[in-house]
């Protein structure tokens, strides 16, 4: 009697230990879920892709698509990268390159975007040849990355008209803005007949004797001073003076 009772006993322990045993080993087999109150499970989402690509190794490639002459003159040029923006595996870049002479642009700007997954720049690249390549960039309400370039070339002492564009960036797909926005605040003036539709498309004639520089939000606009003459001693007349300032997102001039 004592013998089966202790026989019975041994086999009830093995029974609950290969129980706990198996019960663990399910745990260990599914560790990437949990099981709430509810009965409902967790289920962990795909990351974001990341670009590993050196910033160096993009920033060439996007010469390479914007200065038909960059194989040529890669080794005396210098690539500064002014904006990376980067949403799953898309960099929106712009590039200010130095170090041509003159006549190519001493401070030109390049825009374009990255594609982690090709490995290669997508979409259209511009390019803005100058030598005072200006920028600003900011989000707006509802997340959507504007970028504002400016450039303009100076030839003994008088500076051109401005060159202006204007892009959006979702994180996919890099558009150029040529029309005003419904939502913008001007001030000063008076701006030259037919500026709304002139201002961001492009037209070289509106810009000859106009210049501008940007803001996160909008773009401050000069117009060329008539006194002065750059084949003259004028050191007491500045090339430009102040004509207003255009919101590009509703919000006034921010203080400088």
């Amino acid at each position: 009697m004592y013998r089966f009772r202790c026989s019975r006993l041994l086999a009830l322990t093995l029974a609950a230990v290969m129980c706990l045993s198996l019960t663990a080993c399910k745990s260990k087999q599914n560790p990437g879920h949990s099981s709430s109150a509810s009965g409902s499970q967790s289920v962990s989402s795909s990351a974001p892709l990341q670009v590993e690509t050196p910033l160096e190794e993009i920033l060439n490639v996007l010469a390479q698509k914007g200065l038909e002459e960059y194989a040529l003159v890669a080794e005396m040029v210098e690539l500064d990268d002014l904006i990376t923006h980067t949403v799953d595996g898309r960099c929106l870049v712009v590039l200010r390159q130095t170090g041509l002479p003159r006549a190519g642009g001493t401070s030109n700007l390049i825009v374009g975007v990255w594609d982690e997954a090709k490995k290669d720049i997508v979409g259209e690249v511009f390019t803005m040849r100058g030598d005072d390549g200006r920028h600003a960039y900011w989000k707006d309400q509802d997340g959507l990355f504007h970028v504002l370039l400016v450039n303009s070339a100076t030839h003994q002492g008088y500076e051109g008209g401005s060159e202006v564009k204007y892009f959006t960036f979702d994180g996919v797909t890099l558009t150029q803005v040529t029309q005003l926005p419904d939502n913008i605040v001007f001030e000063g003036g008076p701006f030259p007949e037919g500026w709304e539709d002139a201002i961001l498309a492009g037209d070289n004639e509106f810009w000859l004797d106009l210049k501008a520089v940007p803001y996160p939000g909008g773009m401050e606009l000069f117009s060329r001073n008539p006194d002065f003459d750059n084949t003259l001693p004028t050191e007491n007349v500045e090339q430009w003076v102040a004509l207003g300032y255009v919101a590009l997102d509703g919000v006034p001039l921010p203080n400088k």
